[in-house]
């Protein structure tokens, strides 16, 4: 069994490594979380978006 947290009717099981994101993505200071119908995880965060390489 996981790490759990909160107290009361708001108690959450940590879930590590759930997000699965490309290497060039990290989340930053986050607005929102959402699910849709079928369990997809949407979040809205800003950070810095990936550095362009230009050649």
């Amino acid at each position: 069994m996981g790490v759990k947290m909160g107290s009361g009717t708001h108690v959450y099981e940590v879930a590590v490594g759930w997000a699965k994101l490309p290497d060039n993505v990290r989340l930053g200071y986050t607005h929102g979380i959402v699910t849709d119908s079928k369990d997809n995880v949407y979040v809205f965060h800003t950070n810095a978006p990936p550095s362009r390489r230009v050649i």
